[in-house]
């Protein structure tokens, strides 16, 4: 609980990565021909924008059309991936921790600002609002969480609609 904390805390607080955020990305060459600024978004690769504001950790494989925006954290070992003609968007100030994976398959997948995707949390062809959590090892699959939803770790949500402010309890194997 306190990692997840700490993780929370470093998402809200990050600032001022300019650069770093794009080097960070594996792409110093792009770095170098944005001349990073603290709020425009960089352009890491033909379909990759981070924001100067953001920290991705340089062991995230990114792939595909992948746009992170303002004062957001990636961690390591995480996975961004959308299909070809298939997008994933990170909102503002939302964390995505360690071994996150985020896929895009068969539609577009959004996670919106001030959200939160736990340690191994899995996020697939879905969209999830404001200000969500999604606890450990929780799986989300063409789903959508409305702002405010609060997934508790191991649930495995599918094909529903999590409503405004709920908590879903729903544990893997049930």
């Amino acid at each position: 609980m306190l990692l997840a904390l700490l993780a929370v805390i470093m998402a809200a607080t990050i600032g001022g990565y300019g650069k770093e955020s794009v080097e960070a990305s594996g792409d110093q060459e792009a770095a170098k021909q944005t001349g990073s600024s603290e709020g425009s978004p960089q352009r890491i690769a033909e379909d990759r924008v981070v924001y100067g504001t953001s920290f991705v950790n340089p062991l995230v494989e990114i792939s595909g059309k992948v746009y992170i925006g303002r004062k957001s954290f990636v961690a390591g070992n995480t996975i961004l991936k959308a299909s070809e003609g298939r997008s994933i968007e990170i909102g503002n100030q939302t964390n995505a921790q360690d071994n996150v994976a985020v896929k895009a398959r068969k539609r577009e997948t959004t996670v919106d600002d001030e959200t939160s995707l736990a340690h191994q949390a899995i996020v697939e062809d879905s969209e999830i609002g404001d200000f969500v959590f999604v606890g450990f090892n929780a799986r989300v699959e063409n789903s959508t969480l409305e702002d405010g939803a609060f997934v508790l770790h191991g649930a495995r949500v599918e094909n529903v609609t999590v409503p405004e402010n709920a908590l879903e309890l729903a544990p893997i194997g049930e």
